[in-house]
């Protein structure tokens, strides 16, 4: 029986593929992770904009956009004035822009 020879050539090969295999499953997580943060900022955003469309969504906590939350928005929606128009307009372009910036990085 014949002993394999492990060449230079060949060590160097299983080496490339291996790393192009760890690499490829890393890269494949991080794609998950974006697209799920992107997706986050799009509802929030959509939600926001929604709100200032129709004010009688504006009261109503939405308990899976908690639960999800990769970041604190930059305005608590819980405070007494974060409902108003105004301060939606504000979310909603957070939140855009956060769901641009996600998306840049994938």
């Amino acid at each position: 029986m014949r002993i394999p020879r492990f060449t230079v050539r060949r060590l160097m090969l299983a080496v490339a593929v291996i790393g192009v295999m760890m690499s490829y499953e890393r890269m494949r997580e991080r794609w998950t992770t974006l697209r799920g943060r992107a997706a986050y900022h799009a509802r929030l955003a959509e939600f926001y904009r929604a709100s200032i469309d129709d004010p009688s969504g504006w009261l109503k906590p939405n308990p899976e956009m908690e639960k999800h939350d990769p970041e604190p928005p930059p305005i608590s929606p819980y405070g007494p004035d974060a409902w108003e128009p105004d301060k939606c307009r504000i979310l909603m372009e957070y939140h855009a822009r956060m769901r641009d910036y996600w998306e840049s990085h994938w």
